[in-house]
């Protein structure tokens, strides 16, 4: 993401859109890249906008949540993020 392209598309495993980003964070500290916490966060806080929830429903994969990147917050170490669209009702039914 950081070789000047203007996208990219990825992959990760995570229980929600929000956890997505936590994961991520963990894998970069694993990797054991001499890098801050804090800094590590503000960096994926730039590179990533959006990231797409796809869930398990009824044997079916489908789309459950959308959440932009609006920033990372230091001082509170969370991601600042906007949930564009979230399907409650199929998150409750789902076996996530």
């Amino acid at each position: 993401m950081n070789t000047g392209h203007l996208g990219s598309l990825s992959t990760i495993h995570a229980n929600s859109a929000e956890q997505a980003f936590t994961r991520l964070a963990h894998c970069v500290l694993a990797s054991n890249v001499a890098l801050p916490h804090r800094s590590t966060r503000e960096a994926i806080a730039l590179a990533i906008q959006l990231v797409v929830h796809i869930a398990r429903v009824d044997g079916h994969r489908r789309v459950t949540e959308l959440v932009a990147v609006r920033g990372y917050d230091g001082s509170a170490d969370r991601f600042s993020l906007e949930t564009r669209l979230k399907e409650r009702s199929v998150l409750e039914g789902a076996a996530l």
